[in-house]
This record gives C-alpha cells, structure tokens and sequence, in this order.
C-alpha cells in the first residue's frame, strides 16, 4: 500500500446551476495568478497519454508540488 493519492474536483453542476460562480471565482483568481502573488508549486506536466508515468512519479515521491496531466496541446 503507497500513500499516494488522486484528487479531482466534478464542478460541472454547480457551474451548471450557478454560472456566474466561475466567472466570479476566476475575476479574483486571474489577477494573482497574472502578478504572481499565486504561484502554486508545479512539480512537472505530462501529457495525458503519460498518465501512467506521472503515477509512476507521484508513487516515487519525486513530486515536490502539483503533478499535472495536460489534456490537449
């Protein structure tokens, strides 16, 4: 048994049912991020297809912030 752990969040329903959310969430979120007063702690990015390899890295305790999947280019 590893202590490693997959986080996800559905909020498609609640965007759903409060659209308005997002948008508010992202006017307070896009500044700090743009100035940098955000800046989460990325470890690394893997394309999609490289899933298994980004398990494989968080399962070796490589990661020393977020580990991301990219969907997409």
């Amino acid at each position: 048994m590893t202590n490693t752990s997959v986080l996800g969040v559905g909020m498609d329903e609640y965007w759903r049912q409060e659209p308005e959310a997002a948008r508010a969430q992202w006017r307070e979120l896009w500044p700090l991020l743009r100035t940098g007063r955000l800046d989460p702690p990325i470890s690394s990015v893997f394309p999609l297809e490289q899933a298994s390899a980004a398990l494989r890295h968080l399962d070796e305790r490589k990661a020393l912030g977020r580990t991301l999947l990219q969907i997409g280019a």
